[in-house]
């Protein structure tokens, strides 16, 4: 594998791992403290009007309002990942 990636062979998959959890951990925090601000009466309204079924409405609702910080906490993991 070394002769084919460059990979160093006294290095495993722990390697690969724990930079990934760090920054799985990172994505997290940020998508999470979005979540804790979001209007709950936005989901009382969309069944209350009988919106469509829950992946579709996850889809075309929630993650209207969740998907900035989903990007954002990935290219913070991004320039995270370049200092590691």
């Amino acid at each position: 594998m070394e002769s084919l990636f460059g990979w160093p062979a006294g290095r495993g998959m722990t390697t690969i791992g724990l930079p990934i959890q760090l920054l799985l951990s990172v994505v997290a925090v940020v998508v999470q403290s979005r979540l804790s601000s979001m209007d709950e009466t936005l989901e009382e309204a969309q069944w209350i009007l009988r919106a469509k079924p829950c992946l579709l409405k996850f889809f075309s609702d929630d993650f209207a309002i969740i998907h900035p910080p989903i990007l954002s906490g990935l290219v913070l993991s991004f320039t995270l990942r370049l200092m590691i």
